[in-house]
């Protein structure tokens, strides 16, 4: 077996393990509606929610044409990945206010859910104090998003 065939054997693989959570798709490739270059193409980006708009496009062009659409959309997509990557790295801070006791922490919004959860944790470990009220002794973890979408 040469170089050539086992590539095509594995990319037959990987498009046997994606079709299958594609059903119009496979749908289609099945009825002979696609060839096997348009559906390894369309397996590269598809998925549940754009399948659909996806299919309707490979109905239109050739494969080779397809191929090079799946590309540029592909590489649009992480190109937009990484803009929003680095816009969530640059927005991320710190801001200790010493005099009033009070951290301003910024953060990705996945980051945010963890340390939030971690934070959640800390508090209801913390000791209390006999000497003071409950009212003194708690500890408020607070959101500026808990009522709007901060996005």
């Amino acid at each position: 077996m040469d170089d050539l065939e086992v590539a095509l054997m594995a990319s037959s693989e990987d498009v046997a393990k994606v079709i299958w959570f594609l059903p119009q798709i496979e749908s289609a490739f099945s009825k002979g509606e696609l060839s096997f270059s348009q559906v390894r193409a369309l397996t590269r980006i598809a998925n549940e929610h754009n399948e659909e708009e996806l299919l309707t496009h490979a109905r239109t062009v050739s494969a080779e044409k397809l191929e090079a659409y799946c590309r540029r959309r592909k590489l649009g997509e992480e190109t937009q990945a990484k803009r929003q990557a680095k816009h969530d790295h640059a927005a991320r801070g710190v801001t200790l206010y010493p005099h009033s006791g009070e951290i301003v922490v910024k953060l990705a919004p996945e980051a945010f859910a963890l340390v939030e959860q971690i934070l959640l944790r800390a508090i209801e470990s913390l000791p209390q104090d006999e000497t003071r009220t409950t009212e003194q002794n708690s500890v408020v973890l607070t959101s500026p998003c808990a009522d709007t979408d901060c996005q």
